[in-house]
């Protein structure tokens, strides 16, 4: 149900670009609380894939405001956690270990 929301949230901002340009940029976040979530295990949404996918938060850039995820898959990115064009969530400490032996 809450990833049916998101999923209709983002497709409407798919079919509302107009919407995403007329806003301004939000400042960042303070750097420390940003980097309060290095080493956090998270899962983040795909909305093409409709599925959420477990990571750990290995980095972040003050510059850029963006986090640097590595996926229990292998995969990495850079996101911007903090503008809210990704939807995400923090896991509980017990996924920590099993991301970081990964």
């Amino acid at each position: 149900e809450q990833t049916q929301a998101v999923l209709e949230a983002l497709n409407w901002s798919r079919r509302n670009p107009a919407h995403d340009r007329a806003a301004l940029p939000l400042p960042l976040p303070p750097t420390d609380t940003m980097e309060a979530l290095v080493g956090r295990a998270v899962e983040v949404l795909w909305p093409q894939e409709k599925a959420w996918y477990k990571a750990l938060v290995r980095g972040y850039n003050g510059a850029t405001g963006c986090h640097f995820v590595h996926y229990a898959d292998g995969d990495v990115e850079w996101l911007p956690l903090c503008h809210g064009h990704y939807a995400w969530h923090l896991l509980p400490e017990r996924h920590e270990p099993w991301l970081r032996a990964r």
